[in-house]
């Protein structure tokens, strides 16, 4: 399944990469082929195995997401000649989050994000301290939402 999904990327695949991810159900893990031409991030898969409960009833670590991701695209590099990249394989982390608050701040003007002054998030574990500090620099304040009904 993978093999066929990258023989209909455009361009010749380079790298395969797993990165984390998340929602407000928790974190999960995407698979990545890096194409050379055109230059290019595709994803291939998403791997989820439950949800974020699973960090208070101490069911993880280790995540068997990571797991599964990382014996996939190794095999899959491997298969295709290139390298494997998994830059946090034994957790999640905080940097995909903190690159898209990064990156809606550096998309507005100054006159749009100097009138952001609350952020309104639920406690999901990718919303971490990384990202917050990006809002806190301008001046932006947290402030949780009520936690949503099971089902």
């Amino acid at each position: 399944m993978l093999i066929g999904a990258v023989g209909a990327l455009p361009g010749r695949p380079v790298a395969i990469e797993a990165v984390w991810d998340g929602d407000t159900e928790g974190w999960f893990v995407v698979l990545l082929a890096l194409t050379d031409d055109p230059q290019s991030e595709h994803q291939l898969a998403l791997v989820r195995h439950g949800g974020d409960i699973r960090l208070f009833n101490g069911t993880v670590p280790p995540w068997p997401e990571a797991r599964e991701a990382e014996q996939a695209g190794r095999a899959l590099a491997d298969h295709l000649g290139v390298r494997f990249h998994f830059p946090s394989p034994d957790r999640p982390d905080d940097e995909w989050a903190t690159e898209q608050a990064r990156n809606l701040l550096m998309s507005l003007d100054d006159v749009r994000t100097t009138g952001i002054r609350y952020l309104i998030r639920d406690n999901a574990g990718y919303f971490t301290e990384g990202f917050d500090v990006v809002f806190n620099a301008i001046g932006a304040v947290w402030c949780p939402s009520c936690p949503a009904r099971p089902g």
